[in-house]
């Protein structure tokens, strides 16, 4: 099985502190302390200029962790929201790539169908619609 070039491109991206810092607007000192607690993790150091690296993965959960911080949580309980977060993530990825028959149909009023074919019983087709007003889930009969 060939291995998807767009998934070894961001498990090999190495954003520094300075970066993931201008990105999330947290301090290097507020990173390196998350990381002294365990909360991140840096993915390369080079040994020469000890400049810490992190991966895409790690950006993304200083967003949550920062965005829950702005909400008034401590920082462990923010630290837990962001890994539930990213739980969900995952749950909804382990979704799509077992329903790989999904089909996102574009419709003239510029709005989305996703069909997610058939329900587990083979009696109705499911539908999700996403337009300017929201989203909405829809079961019909089978076709």
């Amino acid at each position: 099985m060939e291995k998807n070039p767009t998934f070894s491109i961001v498990e090999n991206l190495n954003i520094s502190i300075g970066d993931i810092s201008d990105l999330t607007k947290v301090s290097p000192r507020q990173l390196r302390y998350w990381e002294e607690k365990g909360y991140i993790h840096p993915q390369k150091c080079s040994h020469e200029s000890k400049q810490r690296k992190y991966s895409l993965y790690t950006l993304i959960k200083v967003f949550h962790v920062k965005q829950f911080l702005d909400e008034g949580f401590t920082l462990k309980v923010a630290v837990q929201k962001a890994e539930e977060k990213k739980q969900k993530r995952m749950a909804i990825g382990s979704f799509f790539k077992e329903r790989a028959e999904v089909e996102v149909i574009t419709l003239a009023d510029q709005s989305y169908q996703i069909d997610f074919g058939l329900s587990d019983d083979g009696e109705y087709q499911v539908l999700g619609i996403v337009n300017q007003t929201g989203v909405s889930l829809k079961v019909l009969p089978r076709q």
